[in-house]
Formats: C-alpha cells, sequence, structure tokens
C-alpha cells in the first residue's frame, strides 16, 4: 500500500515544477542500473529463498520474477516506457514459463492475460513518449 500512495504522488506531482508527470525513457546509464539491480535482486532473493525452505524449486526463476515485479512497478511509478519491456519479459513470459513447468496452468492463463495487457501498456507509452519528445 505505501508504494501505491508514492507513486500517485509521482503521478501527479513527479514532474517539473511539481506537475503532472509525463511518460519518458531512461537513458543508457539508468538501463544498465536497472539491469544490475535486478541481478542483484535476483541473487538476494534467491538465496534467502534458499535458506528458508529446503525443498523450494526453481528458487532463482522465482526470484527473477519477484525482482523484477518490483523493479517495473518503480518504473511504471514514474512512468519510464522500459517498465512495460520488464512487465513483457522478466516477469509475464517468465511466469508463464514458470507457472506452466509447475502445472499452474490457470496461474499461467492469467500471466498470458496480463502479457496482452502489458503489450498495450508498452504500445501507448511509446506513443506518449513520442509525442511529449516533440
Amino acid at each position: 500500500m505505501p508504494v501505491q500512495f508514492w507513486a500517485w504522488a509521482q503521478w501527479t506531482r513527479g514532474g517539473d515544477d511539481h506537475s503532472e508527470l509525463t511518460v519518458s525513457r531512461l537513458g543508457t546509464r539508468a538501463r544498465l542500473a536497472v539491469l544490475g539491480a535486478g541481478i542483484l535482486g535476483t541473487v538476494v532473493l534467491g538465496r534467502l529463498l534458499d535458506a528458508g525452505w529446503d525443498d523450494a524449486l526453481y528458487t532463482y526463476w522465482d526470484a527473477s520474477i519477484v525482482a523484477a515485479s518490483i523493479l517495473a512497478m518503480l518504473l511504471l511509478a514514474r512512468k519510464n516506457v522500459e517498465s512495460w519491456w520488464l512487465w513483457i519479459g522478466p516477469v509475464n513470459v517468465s511466469a508463464i514459463g514458470l507457472y506452466v513447468a509447475t502445472g499452474a496452468y490457470m496461474f499461467a492463463a492469467l500471466y498470458v492475460l496480463f502479457l496482452v495487457m502489458a503489450f498495450v501498456g508498452l504500445a501507448r507509452w511509446v506513443g506518449a513518449a513520442r509525442i511529449g519528445a516533440t
């Protein structure tokens, strides 16, 4: 819940001079930082899961989905187009694979719907970023 309030504040007052935030793209350094944070988050969460559950399956796969979800949510709150790429690949596509591998087919179907929604979001935000860049 606290993240939702922070995200709302970002969307409504996170822009220049506390104006509404506009859709934007990350620079190369920021993209590399997100990649590094994703890798670090996966390792840390994977080790935590390994330490807590001896019989856990696919710990690092699951950890990578959680780490990417957190990063995607943070980027979404800042209206960065790259958030949708995280939702599409490391989150939705990966979760579909994990759920199919574990036999959780209804969850896999749900993530197929999330994947479609992420592609729609990406298309809309790419267009908005182009409009904002002109």
